[in-house]
């Protein structure tokens, strides 16, 4: 399992994000993600959705990626699960397990969108520098 944890930035929030290898890369992103939004161990993983994303590659994945859970949430939901299926170059399937937001969850913050900027996925085992616009 990868690591994540926050990192300065002087007007969006950012995520330093560490994992095994780029699936466990994306998942780690992931899951600091909603770190960031809420307390994911008060998210149950009643219910299960299939996330299918394409890009140009990794990086553009990994936004994508990112962006399609933030539209999910944005729909009411909270994840705490996350598990990349199929990644290739162009082609990333997975499953994101969570609630529907409920009254306990408490909001933390809101996270517009994951962005491009400076984003390069490098090293083994890999790692990434995640901009959130906030």
């Amino acid at each position: 399992m990868g690591e994540f944890q926050p990192v300065p930035h002087t007007a969006d929030v950012s995520l330093e994000v560490k994992g095994k290898d780029v699936p466990d890369l994306m998942e780690t992103a992931a899951r600091g993600m909603f770190s960031l939004i809420t307390n994911i161990s008060a998210i149950k993983p009643e219910k299960e959705i299939e996330v299918k994303v394409e890009g140009e590659d990794y990086e553009d994945l990994l936004v994508r990626w990112l962006n399609e859970l933030l539209y999910l949430h944005s729909q009411g939901y909270v994840f705490s699960y996350f598990r990349i299926e199929k990644l290739s170059k162009n082609f990333l399937q997975a499953k994101a397990k969570g609630e529907k937001l409920k009254p306990h969850h408490t909001l933390n913050l809101e996270i517009k969108a994951a962005t491009y900027h400076n984003l390069k996925i490098a090293g083994k085992p890999p790692k990434a520098t995640i901009v959130f616009d906030v």
